[in-house]
């Protein structure tokens, strides 16, 4: 209901956007060659150094292994796709970066095709992974690739596709990035900034806006944090109605958009409430002017 009401909301831009422009269709590009298959020692050696990456017992025999993935190069990729499954949770970072070893951005969405075709053995951090590896890249069919993943089953591939299209100034990655916020913030707020710093503001800011004083008070919360990742001063104006809102959370939130937004400082984590009450009343007089 939510993410359905909030496509409606941005269908079209509120009176304040600032006009975008979306990109020109993608250039086609030349696919790239399929995945070499390996054969004899190349395929003993990988087949040896992805059993290594899983069961070696000392980070120096997985690293030794991981590099010999990377000398075997593309050939590689196919074998650590389909073999993933076999991998744990604890595993599963060094498995990612032994990826990334062999996996040149060229070659993303050939990745993402092989293992879509995996079926019931397809693993839910390599999905989000390579999609974080298309939302970072310079792929000019990536704005495509991100759109159709959106709507993804698992939220965390929705959250990346979404996060790559913010970067790029689509509107269409809102409603997926304040259902995300709801959802993540508490536990992952560090990480959420960090992944938005640096994000050229301004395009999304307007929009961004239009969700602060709609929906229930967690929702409105989410927007603020939103606002705070996207936002630009000329907006920050709209903040006021949450600055002088009696809950905690929706005032601290505000504040720390004003922080970031207004004077670039850093978010503060958790403030006495009369200090609060003090920076909420000090940052409403400085906005009403």
């Amino acid at each position: 209901m939510i993410l359905a009401s909030l496509t409606l909301l941005l269908a079209a831009p509120p009176p304040a956007a600032p006009a975008l422009q979306d990109p020109a269709p993608a250039p086609a590009e030349n696919p790239p060659e399929p995945f070499p298959a390996l054969r004899g020692r190349d395929k003993e050696s990988a087949e040896k150094a992805l059993l290594t990456l899983r069961r070696g017992k000392t980070p120096k025999q997985r690293q030794e292994a991981a590099r010999t993935l990377a000398a075997i190069g593309r050939g590689a990729v196919p074998l650590i796709l389909k073999g993933a499954f076999r991998f744990d949770e604890e595993r599963m970072p060094e498995l990612l970066a032994a990826l990334d070893g062999c996996l040149a951005e060229a070659d993303l969405g050939l990745a993402w095709k092989e293992h879509e075709g995996l079926g019931k053995k397809r693993v839910p951090a390599l999905r989000r992974h390579l999609v974080r590896r298309i939302a970072d890249s310079g792929c000019k069919d990536a704005v495509q690739r991100l759109l159709l993943l959106l709507e993804d089953e698992d939220p965390g591939v929705a959250w990346e596709a979404a996060r790559g299209l913010a970067w790029r100034g689509r509107r269409e990655a809102l409603p997926v990035l304040h259902r995300g916020i709801l959802e993540r913030w508490s536990r992952e707020h560090e990480r959420i900034r960090a992944d938005f710093a640096g994000l050229p503001r301004g395009p999304l800011s307007a929009a961004a806006s239009s969700l602060l004083s709609r929906g229930s008070r967690d929702e409105q919360v989410a927007a603020v944090h939103l606002f705070e990742l996207l936002g630009v001063a000329e907006h920050a104006g709209l903040l006021r109605r949450a600055l002088q809102n009696s809950d905690y959370n929706l005032r601290l939130a505000a504040i720390n958009a004003c922080r970031v937004v207004v004077d670039g400082d850093p978010p503060l984590e958790r403030p006495s409430v009369f200090e609060q009450v003090e920076m909420a009343r000090t940052w409403e007089e400085r906005l009403r002017k």
